[in-house]
């Protein structure tokens, strides 16, 4: 198979959009984390709570990678 046959392009485009996903959904879980901590009072970072509010946009951004035809 060629490099710049279309059924290349398009499976390069999958496994691309398939890395994005699993990289969004492990950013969430560690935003999540670290959101739990600044709940519980024990945060590394007086900026904990601020990062935590990122969760939601995250996982919005994941289910829509996921979710693209």
């Amino acid at each position: 198979m060629k490099k710049n046959e279309p059924s290349e392009i398009i499976r390069l485009l999958e496994e691309h959009r398939q890395a994005v996903a699993r990289t969004l959904d492990e950013q969430c879980a560690d935003v999540q984390g670290i959101a739990k901590r600044a709940a519980d009072g024990n945060a590394s970072s007086k900026n904990a709570a601020t990062v935590g509010q990122f969760v939601e946009p995250i996982s919005v951004l994941a289910l829509d990678a996921i979710r693209q035809p």
